[in-house]
């Protein structure tokens, strides 16, 4: 996810002294009239300042009807947003292991009254099975060996490939690592359709390798945080 500038922050600090109510509505832009339970992230979340980019574009790419897997859904903005832009007609993915970020995310999607979701309370990666992951940030959540919180993994390709579940139009991968194994498999089954990525990445290695195989795919990267593909850890990925 991406950090808060200076000016963000600068605005954020007059929150600290005042009262803020448990549940609070957007009052501009795509999620306006939209409800958002403020303990459940930063402030950043319902002012409007969250990953401003990277919603552009989104508003952009997504259309009416099409089916978006939010993988590694947090507390549910991207899913509320993509619930929105696919309408009743569409299909909204979530996958999300941490049981504290799950209770929000059911939470605002019970709030707004959305429909039009599916929720799974799994990590995904490139096998099925059930691993230990290190739960010491409910932002950056990672399998580890030598974590202490057992969670069910999904092998989405499988699931792709077996039709559980709709072929994707759009996808928003955040899964603090994971995308080193599994979108390779991803792209073996993108080779005859058109969907958009919208991608982070963990690590140097991780980035470059990832964006040398998109490349590879005949992708075009545009980076949303950062001012280059070398210096981002976001990107919008698309055929050319």
């Amino acid at each position: 996810m991406a950090k808060l500038n200076y000016f963000q922050k600068l605005i954020r600090l007059p929150l600290r002294a005042l009262p803020i109510p448990e549940v609070v509505s957007f009052y501009w832009g795509s999620l306006k009239g939209y409800k958002w339970i403020t303990k459940s992230s930063n402030a950043s979340y319902w002012l409007g300042f969250y990953e401003r980019k990277m919603k552009s574009y989104l508003v952009n790419v997504i259309n009416e009807g099409d089916v978006f897997l939010d993988l590694g859904a947090h507390v549910g903005y991207y899913t509320l947003l993509a619930s929105k832009l696919v309408g009743n007609s569409g299909r909204v993915y979530s996958f999300e292991p941490l049981p504290r970020n799950l209770t929000f995310l059911n939470k605002h999607l019970q709030l707004n009254s959305i429909n039009n979701v599916s929720v799974y309370d799994s990590a995904v990666g490139h096998k099925k099975g059930f691993f230990t992951m290190n739960i010491n940030s409910p932002v950056a959540a990672k399998l580890d060996k030598n974590g202490t919180f057992k969670v069910n993994v999904l092998d989405l390709a499988s699931m792709l490939e077996n039709k559980e579940i709709d072929f994707p139009d759009v996808i928003k991968m955040d899964i603090e690592g994971e995308e080193r194994f599994l979108l390779p498999k991803l792209l073996n089954l993108f080779k005859e359709r058109d969907v958009h990525l919208f991608l982070s990445t963990h690590g140097i290695e991780v980035h470059n390798e990832l964006i040398d195989l998109l490349k590879q795919e005949n992708f075009k990267l545009i980076p949303l945080d950062g001012q280059s593909l070398d210096t981002c850890t976001e990107i919008y990925c698309y055929r050319k």
